[in-house]
């Protein structure tokens, strides 16, 4: 509500000079009982009467002195007419001259705020006519409006909402009010009860609750709430108040760790609160950690905590495990501290083992802590039929036998729970044979790997064949793995008997790379079996060395004692000797080394004048002609 203004208005009276010149007042309408000052001055007179106030009686008791020449006023209240005001004054020629001014008073509703309370008088806002509106009161200031607000609850612990209730006060002039806040503009409102009718009337007071709760954040909030006092239309006066909405302390685990058996756990989360401790939920509730971060600016704080595994041995025992998060304000112990709950959950991670058990079958085991056992055929990827189990029981294993390793190709056995998963993958057989050989000519690596018998056939054979041009092996590789019985057999030639292998030939174990480097000469070429065997299949690898090295007889030499014939020969790039007669029969023969010199006698027999001989060596042949010395004419030819 506006109060009423005060109006100074001044009536000048100028008096005539010598100049005979008037000055009158411009304000002349006010309203009764304001203050009006009557200014009034002469120059170059002689003579003024005294000032005159034509109007009704309401000013015959105001005395206005002149003084001629000087500057003169006088302060008097407006009644409830107006009137007129005279000054005359005469000059030293006798010459004279008068001045007025005319005060006008405005009806007594003109002088009232708009749409409030009659009243006689009138003041400027935010002023107030005091002394129950007479002529003899005076405009003075308003009495101020006030509030008070306050959060409920005042301790806010689990909801997450609050309330704000306060009071509020409007003095007079002030009919009604209205409460407000930022994004609300009418809280509370209504007519003052009791409306206070003049200035000495107490302001009028109230109460008032927010209807809309306020959610509670993060951070804390600063809430203005203003009270304005109106007279009708007419805004009277205003103040506000400002109340502190505090954060409701919260905690966000952001990490409820899953861990394997024997691990350590870290547990995450989010708040406000900068002072955390961890309890756990044993009968007896005993703290086990804490912490304890420095304000960082944001008021919102990440937290973590790890439990060793070392200092809790619960964490090698699979099983779920709760522990409790509380949390406070360091800096304001008024805060309630807040509680949440954390989760630790603990696994025994299972494991996939497939055995092969040499027979065409393998066992199964998934270990605990397994919920899911598949075997899983590798060509299609589904599971092979009648093998998926679940488990709802912890702690036990899972163990089965599987029949189908010669039927059925690869398989792959996988073991899982919700937390992780484990595959052990297990061959048709299990049984892998392969080889490879450089020969010493330069060629290319020439290698071989013996694949699956297709069923029903249970013996798969390949052969490798390789040359050398001077009976030299080198870089000879094979591998067996997985066989439940194996063998190596040789010979030196390729057209040779097989039999069992030197030790530098044979395998040590039934999975194995051997690498055999720089055999030979192999003058007429040499071969290698290697035989793997499971589970009634066989595997079979040869590996022949061939040979482009050509046998050489050298010079040869026959020396005589009386009709004994002593043959001296060599042999080259050969392996055996023999030496024939015509008739095909063998008189000498053997194995020989590489590089040969060797010897032979033969004596002719009675009656004998001549004797033709074969000598080999491997391919190589060369005739040896005997004459008997005895004959005048004996010659040895060859």
């Amino acid at each position: 509500m506006q109060l009423p203004k005060i109006f100074t208005r001044s009536i000048l009276l100028l008096i005539l000079s010598t100049i005979l010149s008037v000055n009158i007042a411009s304000a002349k309408d006010v309203c009764a009982g304001e203050s009006i000052t009557l200014d009034w001055s002469s120059a170059n007179v002689s003579y003024c009467s005294p000032p005159k106030i034509l109007a009704p009686n309401d000013y015959t008791s105001i005395s206005l002195p002149v003084t001629p020449n000087t500057p003169q006023s006088q302060t008097f209240t407006a009644g409830n007419a107006g009137g007129i005001f005279s000054l005359s004054c005469v000059a030293a020629n006798g010459a004279s001259m008068s001045g007025s001014d005319t005060l006008t008073i405005k009806a007594a509703n003109a002088c009232c705020i708009p749409g409030g309370l009659l009243c006689p008088n009138y003041c400027p806002f935010p002023k107030v006519w005091v002394d129950n509106g007479t002529l003899a009161g005076s405009c003075k200031d308003a009495l101020s409006a006030t509030i008070t607000a306050a959060v409920t609850p005042a301790t806010i612990i689990s909801s997450n909402t609050v309330n704000v209730a306060g009071t509020h006060s409007c003095s007079y002039p002030s009919n009604r009010y209205i409460i407000s806040r930022p994004g609300y503009p009418s809280v509370a409102s209504g007519n003052l009860n009791p409306i206070p009718t003049n200035a000495n009337m107490p302001p009028s007071t109230g109460s008032f609750t927010d209807p809309n709760a306020i959610a509670l954040t993060s951070l804390d909030q600063d809430i203005t709430y203003t009270v304005t006092c109106y007279m009708g239309a007419q805004q009277v006066n205003t103040t506000s108040v400002t109340v502190k909405v505090k954060a409701k302390i919260y905690i966000n685990v952001t990490q409820n760790p899953i861990i394997p058996t024997g691990s350590n756990a870290i547990i995450k989360w989010i708040s406000n609160g900068n002072n955390c401790d961890v309890y756990n939920r044993d009968t007896v509730r005993v703290i086990i950690g804490n912490s304890r971060l420095s304000s960082n600016g944001t008021g919102v704080y990440n937290h973590s905590y790890t439990l060793l595994s070392s200092a809790n041995t619960y964490l090698n025992t699979s099983g779920i495990y709760g522990y409790d998060i509380v949390c406070g304000d360091s800096a304001d112990n008024t805060r309630p501290l807040q509680t949440a709950p954390a989760l630790v959950t603990v696994y025994k991670p299972t494991k996939a083992t497939g055995t092969d058990n040499n027979n065409g079958s393998a066992t199964l085991t998934c270990t605990a802590d397994w919920t899911s056992m598949v075997l899983r055929n590798d060509d299609t990827g589904l599971p092979v039929s009648g093998f998926s189990f679940t488990n709802t029981a912890r702690g036990v294993n899972k163990t089965v036998n599987y029949a189908g390793l010669t039927s059925t190709p690869n398989v792959t056995l996988i073991c899982s729970n919700e937390y992780q998963s484990d595959t052990d993958s297990i061959p048709k057989n299990a049984l892998t044979l392969s080889g490879s050989v450089i020969g010493n000519i330069g060629g290319a690596v020439i290698s071989k790997t013996v694949t699956n018998p297709v069923s029903p056939d249970t013996t798969k054979e390949e052969t490798i064949d390789v040359t050398s041009n001077n009976g030299y092996f080198s870089n000879i590789n094979y591998e067996v793995s997985g066989a439940t019985s194996q063998s190596v057999e040789f010979a030196d030639t390729l057209t040779g008997t097989l039999s069992t292998a030197g030790a530098t030939l044979r395998l040590n174990s039934g999975t194995e790379t051997r690498n055999i480097s720089n055999f030979g000469p192999y003058l007429a070429g040499a071969k290698i079996k290697i035989t793997a065997s499971k589970s009634g299949v066989t595997k079979i690898l040869n590996i022949n060395l061939n040979s482009t090295l050509e046998p050489i007889i050298g010079p040869v030499d026959v020396k005589w004692t009386d009709t004994t014939a002593n043959i001296i020969f060599t042999c080259e790039n050969s392996t055996a000797y023999s030496v024939r007669d015509t008739a095909g029969n063998i008189l000498a023969s053997g194995d020989i080394p590489t590089q040969y010199s060797g010897s032979f006698k033969y004596t002719m027999l009675a009656g004998e004048t001549t004797k033709n001989l074969t000598l080999t060596c491997d391919t190589a042949t060369k005739p040896i002609n005997l004459i008997n010395p005895t004959l005048a004419a004996a010659t040895f030819q060859s």
